[in-house]
């Protein structure tokens, strides 16, 4: 007997479909086929089974290598580019890959994030256009519409706009939620929008007091500059140890020779952080950027020798510096078309006299926002063009 079961949001969190896949099995409910268009499971019943689920978002179709099928990994159900493997192996040491589908959740978790903002602001102003008409212009007289049903239409437009911002939570609480799970099983981040996952390879000093603290503001918008201050505080003696928000803490030691590489990334996996290591590099920030992912690098070397490189090529050099560019662009991009929102409805209730208490302020704040972007953008365009001239002159 077939039973169906819908499970309209399954994606948002995969490493949880799995386990409730794997639940179902042992209840004696084994998975038959999977309609992704439709969002819904089919189940035969049989004997209760310990089966390991696995799903992937296979837009190449690549499907699996032959040494994971060797291993007991069969697939189950497919289509739209999402497939389910299958393995009754509970000792199998193989998996199949992650990288795919943690692109995919974290493709979803940054769509929501972004139409968080802008609901946001929608609300904010639909709030103060709501107030104006209440306090701002008097008395408001009710006029039927031609057809009943159509009083009703607001009714059911607040209805809309409250369940698709629901959604919107929905979907961005469960994608973290999702993101962290891959996370606690790499030992990593694997997206740039969870800021306090621990890097397992970022060695983290217990105690800051006996360190010494400089602050340097902006620096992460003019990063040549800062690597050339973190390398010639190395010289003085002054070894990075930690780096918060604008503050960087040092412990005193011998000078050295020291090289410090900044690097851009968006999508990480294990294999990323195994080559430097064995490079001799050490990692000392990781940290994220709005659309992206910043991580801090060093390597000491001896007087006379050449100073090490990070990048094999000036291409992949040039490469990390317009990945921090485009981040920096998309978040100064992000922030001005909210506030040139803003600004033009804040803007127009204060030339037409409508609640100028609520609306200067809010606008005022906006101006200053803009205008900090705007010197950020400044910065951040002249900071690659510092990079590009360093990789033209050697």
């Amino acid at each position: 007997m077939a039973k169906r079961v819908f499970r309209p949001f399954w994606s948002y969190d995969v490493t949880a479909t799995e386990q409730w896949l794997a639940d179902m099995a042992a209840s004696g409910l084994l998975l038959q086929a999977a309609n992704f268009k439709k969002r819904v499971f089919t189940f035969i019943e049989a004997e209760p089974q310990k089966i390991i689920y696995r799903i992937d978002y296979d837009k190449e179709g690549r499907g699996l290598s032959q040494t994971l099928t060797g291993c007991g990994w069969g697939m189950v159900a497919t289509g739209r580019q999402w497939v389910i493997y299958a393995n009754k192996d509970t000792e199998v040491s193989l998996f199949p890959q992650r990288d795919r589908v943690i692109a995919k959740t974290r493709s979803l978790a940054q769509s929501s994030a972004v139409l968080l903002g802008f609901v946001g602001v929608f609300l904010l102003i639909s709030t103060g256009i709501t107030a104006s008409a209440i306090w701002g212009s008097g008395k408001a007289e009710y006029a039927s519409a031609p057809y009943p049903i159509l009083d009703y239409f607001p009714y059911f437009l607040i209805i809309l706009n409250i369940s698709f911002f629901t959604w919107v939570i929905y979907m961005f609480i469960k994608t973290r939620k999702s993101l962290k799970h891959f996370s606690a099983a790499s030992g990593f981040s694997v997206d740039p929008t969870l800021a306090d996952f621990p890097n397992q390879w970022v060695q983290v000093p217990g105690d800051l007091s006996g360190l010494i603290k400089k602050k340097k503001l902006f620096w992460i918008y003019n990063l040549e500059r800062t690597m050339d201050w973190l390398e010639t505080q190395a010289g003085k003696g002054l070894l990075l140890k930690q780096i918060r928000n604008n503050s960087f803490f040092f412990e005193k030691t011998e000078p050295k020779h020291l090289k410090y590489f900044f690097d851009t990334q968006q999508s990480i996996n294990e294999g990323y952080f195994d080559i430097h290591l064995k490079a001799g590099f050490n990692l000392l920030y990781d940290s994220r950027l709005q659309f992206g992912r910043l991580l801090l690098w060093s390597k000491q070397y001896s007087p006379g020798e050449p100073a090490p490189k990070m990048y094999t090529d000036k291409k992949e050099h040039l490469a990390s510096a317009r990945r921090l560019l485009m981040n920096n662009l998309k978040t100064i991009a992000y922030w001005l078309l909210l506030g040139a929102i803003q600004l033009f409805v804040g803007l127009s209730s204060i030339y037409e006299q409508i609640n100028r208490w609520v609306w200067m302020p809010i606008t005022g704040l906006w101006i200053i926002l803009m205008v900090f972007h705007l010197i950020v953008l400044f910065m951040a365009v002249k900071s690659y063009m510092q990079a590009k001239q360093k990789m033209a002159a050697v």
